[in-house]
């Protein structure tokens, strides 16, 4: 692996607290960060012309190599094949930019002044790969996608034919204004790459989001116009109301244009795939309990991000009346309190639609194994899968590992192999033997609904935070029910699972290379 000098060496976390203004720049160019690092395999090749003269050398040419477009060399007309540690220049870009925790700074920092989303490329351009575009959620950061980045650099089909963009926003920003800025992030991305649009990489895209991610994904995949959703909010306020008076301040203040590019929303171009990951597209009463109330107060807008507007309108409001407007609540309110299920921003987005000719996933994580249960019952013809220890995966040869997690892979047939346990799911619910395992019962990991599940079976459905009635979005291609906490993208299920959908992308849209 080698290191490009004019790589971005300082960390995210440092450039926040030097205040940011590198990362602020207006111009969306220089907010698309290529990768630094280039991964390499050097060959030490001794002189001569047969095996004795090779052994007997000492004069050898040191060759580089890029094992992306070189699989393997000739010596002495033999073929070698090269090794590669494909998340090498991965690991690197993690270490350099300290992601761990940069979320949670970026949100609770008082001074801290990030208001513009940041794109990183994680390898260099290349015309002929499928483009993966990730967001992550609420207080998180890129480095929420270890585990699925590192699957798709170690498997040889999805590495051969994607190439990932990973997006690093300020979760503390209004959920309107991130979508704006990250749309427009990614058009400019495109366009510095492919101006023409003409690459196989500008076409058939998938868009991966995780919670705040997959709403945020959600708006930039519909051509909803927003505008006449919120003239309604508008026209139900008093006549005399101060909301009245704050609503023609903020219409006075900003620009119509300005209005406009947060409220009608278009579906990114290249896109025609999405997985949305514990999704909270109607809000979640987590964000009103207490604690998170708590926490909803000490989160601070950026400095300077509407400073305007606000200086004026705090003149006559205060932040709660502010909050109860619908358009100061979509300009003012900070993104974790939009998140409520109360809030003016999920009345407003609530049912947004998503374009026509876009397929999307749902992956729904459930923190009550008996839940899962019931619902395998139900599924007659759904595969049930244990995930805790290895699986033989008909579609590939390897297996999933993700840090010091079991690892995972699957069968699409009706028998999965784990270890030395055998699952058979051919069989109906209440048949003898239905999920067992020779040594007992299987436990639920994962599950594919099919049809539509009833209320009653779902009320209780939740990840802990996001209910089941929230993530849930008519449509989907596929439904997947796994079991475990909000943070189900970071669990051998979820990454296997998106390994399917990939997989299976590529089948329904074969590469034509230029």
């Amino acid at each position: 692996m080698t290191l490009l000098s004019n790589r971005q060496t300082a960390s995210v976390k440092a450039l926040l607290g030097s205040g940011g203004k590198r990362l602020n720049n207006p111009d969306p160019t220089a907010r698309i960060h290529r990768t630094g690092n280039l991964l390499l395999t050097g060959v030490m090749i001794p002189h001569g012309d047969s095996l004795s003269e090779l052994l007997l050398s000492d004069e050898y040419d040191l060759k580089f190599y890029n094992p992306h477009e070189t699989r393997a060399i000739t010596i002495l007309d033999k073929p070698y094949y090269l090794s590669a540690n494909f998340s090498a220049s991965y690991g690197m870009w993690l270490a350099e930019n300290q992601l761990n925790n940069v979320g949670y700074f970026s949100l609770l920092a008082r001074q801290q002044s990030l208001t513009l989303p940041q794109l990183f490329m994680l390898e260099p351009y290349d015309p002929n790969k499928r483009i993966i575009i990730m967001l992550h959620g609420l207080a998180s950061s890129p480095d929420t996608w270890v585990g699925v980045t590192n699957d798709i650099f170690n498997d040889e089909k999805l590495r051969d034919n994607y190439q990932v963009w990973q997006l690093f926003y300020p979760t503390n920003v209004p959920i309107l204004e991130n979508r704006y800025q990250i749309q427009q992030l990614i058009d400019n991305a495109y366009q510095q790459n492919d101006a023409d649009g003409n690459d196989p990489a500008s076409k058939h895209g998938v868009l991966i989001g995780h919670s705040m991610g997959a709403v945020l994904g959600r708006l930039m995949l519909s051509n909803d116009n927003l505008e006449t959703k919120l003239q309604t909010q508008l026209d139900t306020l008093p006549a005399n109301d101060k909301n009245r008076q704050l609503s023609d301040l903020i219409l006075k203040v900003s620009s119509a244009d300005t209005i406009k590019s947060r409220l009608q929303l278009s579906p990114l171009k290249g896109i025609d795939d999405a997985v949305f990951i514990s999704a909270p597209f109607r809000g979640t009463d987590f964000a009103d309990r207490w604690f998170t109330k708590a926490l909803r107060r000490i989160i601070q807008l950026p400095a300077g991000f509407a400073q305007t507007i606000q200086g004026n309108l705090k003149s006559i409001a205060t932040e709660g009346e502010l909050a109860q407007n619908p358009l100061g609540a979509l300009y003012l309110e900070n993104g974790a309190s939009q998140l409520s299920d109360k809030s003016s921003f999920i009345q407003l987005t609530k049912d947004v639609s998503i374009a026509d000719g876009i397929e999307y996933h749902s992956i729904i994580a459930n923190d009550d194994p008996d839940i899962a249960q019931g619902i395998a019952n139900l599924q007659d013809d759904s595969p049930l899968l244990d995930l805790s220890q290895p699986v033989t995966d008909s579609d590939s040869t390897q297996s999933i590992t993700q840090s010091s997690r079991n690892t995972a892979s699957r069968s699409d047939n009706n028998t999965s192999t784990i270890g030395s346990n055998v699952i058979d799911n051919s069989n109906k619910a209440g048949q003898e033997g239905e999920n067992t395992t020779k040594e007992g019962p299987a436990k639920i990991a994962s599950i594919n609904v099919d049809g539509q599940l009833s209320d009653e079976l779902t009320k209780d459905l939740s990840d802990g935070i996001v209910p089941y009635a929230s993530a849930h979005l008519e449509g989907a291609k596929s439904e997947t029910i796994i079991t475990g906490g909000h943070s189900i993208q970071e669990t051998p299920q979820a990454v296997l699972t998106l390994r399917k959908i990939l997989r299976q992308h590529l089948r329904d849209y074969p590469i034509e290379n230029k």
